[in-house]
């Protein structure tokens, strides 16, 4: 069963006030994103186990109808009704399995489209999101070493001043 998470919206308000609720919902999200590409993953790699696997029994069974289509028995004389029933039985199974390849075909045709799809979105959808993230936190850890280097003049400023008011006290 396919299960939807709902999220909390992100306000662009919140943003610009960036409080500890915003960032809360933030790391949801960012944590919803995460597992969610490595649910895609596992999903693909099943996914691919289970194709492998239809074409290893698409290859068998084309094997053996093969087998049922070629088989020849020799005998002497009319066949006997079994005898007819089974070369019918081998007909009859050979179609099937002719049937099966053919189903089995389209499922693997369409499973490799979903793949497909799923690579995609993952590749362009998650893909874009980390690029993203990762420029906010380089954009967002140049701020913060402008922001501290601002702070630490404007306290060597004030020492300064200090130290100037108190150099200029002995003088008067």
């Amino acid at each position: 069963m396919v299960v939807i998470l709902k999220l909390d919206h992100l306000e662009y308000k919140e943003a610009i006030l960036d409080s500890p609720e915003f960032r809360e919902k933030l790391k949801k999200h960012e944590k919803h994103i995460v597992d969610t590409n490595k649910n895609i993953k596992n999903l693909l790699k099943k996914f691919e186990d289970v194709l492998n696997a239809s074409n290893e029994l698409q290859s068998a069974q084309d094997s053996l109808a093969t087998s049922l289509k070629d088989f020849q028995l020799g005998f002497v004389g009319e066949m006997s009704e079994e005898e007819t029933d089974l070369f019918e039985s081998f007909e009859c199974t050979y179609s099937l399995f002719h049937e099966m390849k053919e189903f089995s075909n389209k499922m693997i045709n369409t499973g490799q489209k979903l793949i497909k799809q799923m690579n995609d979105f993952r590749r362009v959808k998650i893909d874009q999101f980390k690029e993203k993230k990762k420029e906010y936190e380089r954009q967002n850890i140049k701020y913060s070493t402008a922001l501290e280097k601002y702070l630490q003049s404007s306290q060597n400023l004030k020492k300064e001043r200090t130290a100037d008011e108190h150099s200029t006290d002995f003088f008067f």
